[in-house]
C-alpha cells in the first residue's frame, strides 16, 4: 500500500479514516488531520471514541493549511466541478495535504473513503488511499449541463441552475485519467 522511498510519509486523515481505526492500524507514519475533521467526527457522536484514539495516537497532529493554499485548492475544486460534492471539512483536508506537499519535506497521502475527495487529490497530484473501500479507479472531471436548453457549463452557479432558463443543472463525468 505505502511504497518505500527516501522521503518520510505523512498521512492526512479525514473523518472516515479516524472512524475506521487508521490510528490503531499499526502504521508507523506521521499522521495529521484538521480541526474541522475532529469537529465532524465529534458531531457524528464519536467523542469518546476520539478521546480513546487520541490516547493511542500521541503523534496525531491537528493543523491547518495556510489561507493562500486553501484559496488555491478552492479554485481548483471549482475547475474540476466538485464544489457541490465537497464539504468545508473535505476542502480543509485537501488544503492541508497540499500545504504539506508544498513544504517538500514529506510524501503526503490522504486517507479517505470519499471518492470526490480522492478525485480532487489525484487531479492535484496528491496520493489518496482508502481506509475501507477500493478507492477510485479513474480520475474524472464533471461537465455540467442544462437538460432543458442543453447549455454546458465549466463552472456552474452556486445554486446549480441554468443562467439562461433557470432549470436545475445535471452533470456527467469525463474520464481524464486512470489510476
Amino acid at each position: 500500500m505505502l511504497s518505500n522511498n527516501s522521503k518520510p510519509k505523512t498521512l492526512v486523515l479525514d473523518a472516515s479514516a479516524l472512524i475506521n481505526g487508521v490510528l490503531q492500524s499499526g502504521i508507523d507514519l506521521k499522521m495529521c488531520t484538521t480541526p474541522a475533521v475532529i469537529d465532524e467526527a465529534r458531531g457524528r457522536g464519536y467523542s469518546s471514541f476520539l478521546r480513546g484514539e487520541a490516547q493511542r495516537a500521541r503523534d496525531l497532529a491537528v493543523m491547518e493549511a495556510s489561507p493562500e493554499i486553501l484559496e488555491l485548492v478552492k479554485v481548483r475544486i471549482r475547475e474540476l466541478g466538485e464544489s457541490a460534492r465537497l464539504s468545508n471539512t473535505d476542502i480543509s483536508v485537501i488544503a492541508l495535504a497540499m500545504h504539506l506537499k508544498n513544504e517538500g519535506t514529506t510524501d503526503v497521502i490522504i486517507m479517505t473513503d470519499d471518492y470526490s475527495l480522492q478525485n480532487v487529490a489525484a487531479a492535484m497530484g496528491i496520493q489518496a488511499k482508502s481506509s475501507s473501500t477500493q478507492g477510485i479507479t479513474k480520475q474524472i472531471e464533471w461537465t455540467y449541463y442544462c437538460p432543458a436548453c442543453f447549455k454546458k457549463y465549466d463552472r456552474p452557479s452556486k445554486d446549480m441552475s441554468c443562467r439562461f432558463c433557470g432549470t436545475k443543472l445535471k452533470r456527467k463525468p469525463t474520464v481524464i485519467g486512470r489510476r
